[in-house]
């Protein structure tokens, strides 16, 4: 019987020390598991500013992307507005020069079958102008239309066969439109 106490007195001894040796192992382990917790706490921390930092940095470079875009597009406009200014002062210079110019410094190549604008008057009112030489068609030229209805004088129906305004061909005479100038500028 001495060898049964010998041996139970040896178990609850080793069951003692399984059980002293299951808690430490259970506190170490729970040691383990805040440590653990801890550090991913404070990993995710970190990785929570890193993403902050990289959004804040992103969204910066794309301010400043779009604001170098505005500025580029702001320069683009005003030089094509100041290359417009220029060209409309070119051409008005030109214009008021050809206005104010003599009609003998600018030969046309036309025969002089065109009369000369007149300003309108209640006698003689504004005869349509022809859209390829700008020439006045007042009586006794000759005009022609298309099939649209687009008048040309007769010269530059010669040089040109087709409607410089929709492409048509042209057709034929206008005669209603010399009959009623003709009637207007009372050259019956």
């Amino acid at each position: 019987m001495s060898v049964k106490v010998v041996t139970v007195a040896r178990v609850v001894e080793l069951s003692a020390n399984a059980l002293e040796a299951f808690e430490a192992l259970e506190v170490k382990q729970s040691e383990e598991k805040e440590e653990l917790n801890t550090c991913l706490e404070k990993e995710k921390e970190e990785f929570e500013k890193k993403q902050i930092q990289e959004k804040e940095d992103f969204e910066k470079s794309q301010s400043q992307e779009k604001n170098e875009l505005e500025e580029k597009q702001n320069n683009a406009q005003s030089q094509i507005h100041q290359e417009f200014n220029m060209k409309m002062s070119e051409l008005e210079m030109k214009l008021e020069a050809l206005v104010t110019s003599p009609a003998s410094d600018h030969p046309t190549d036309h025969p002089t079958d065109h009369p000369p604008a007149d300003h309108p008057t209640a006698d003689h009112p504004t005869a349509p102008e022809c859209p390829v030489c700008m020439e006045s068609m007042a009586p006794p030229s000759q005009i022609f239309h298309c099939p649209n209805g687009h008048l040309s004088c007769g010269v530059c129906k010669e040089k040109l066969p087709n409607c410089t305004i929709c492409n048509q061909a042209i057709k034929g005479r206008a005669t209603d439109m010399e009959q009623m100038l003709t009637t207007l500028y009372n050259m019956e």
